[in-house]
């Protein structure tokens, strides 16, 4: 994988066969245009199982497949505007709604978008996969 699909973490803690990590900013977060989603802080937790063979406070490489970062980025930020403009849809030519009124009914299918979103969130977190390697320091 190349850099950019790399991230840095520390170790926090590794307990009953997962690993919490703290992922680190790095510079590439500061010129990211879609950093406010990852949140304000400057370390973001993670957790992972526990391949073994880990120390507590050691600096590590967490690598993620681009076809996942893919497919959560079409759900946090695709997903939800076709889910706004399908109730749209839903209202203005099925219902025949007034425009008002198909306008509220899209914000509504947003909020459900966001719903859905949360839930297949959960649901795939489970089965996210990341990969943790040793940093190397041989240089």
């Amino acid at each position: 994988m190349n850099e950019e699909e790399q991230e840095i973490a520390v170790i926090k803690t590794i307990d009953s066969g997962v690993i919490t990590l703290a992922r680190i900013e790095e510079e590439q977060c500061l010129h990211c245009r879609i950093k406010q989603v990852c949140g304000n802080e400057k370390q973001r937790i993670i957790k992972a199982p526990d391949p073994g063979g880990f120390t507590i406070g050691e600096r590590v490489i967490i690598e993620v497949l681009p076809t996942q970062r893919v497919l959560f980025s079409f759900l946090i930020f695709i997903f939800p505007i076709f889910f706004m403009i399908l109730f749209y849809g839903l209202a203005s030519f099925l219902l025949q709604l007034k425009e008002l009124f198909s306008i509220i009914f899209s914000i509504f299918g947003l909020g459900c978008a966001f719903i859905l979103v949360n839930r297949c969130n959960n649901v795939l977190a489970k089965k996210f996969q990341i990969s943790i390697k040793k940093i190397n320091v041989d240089h």
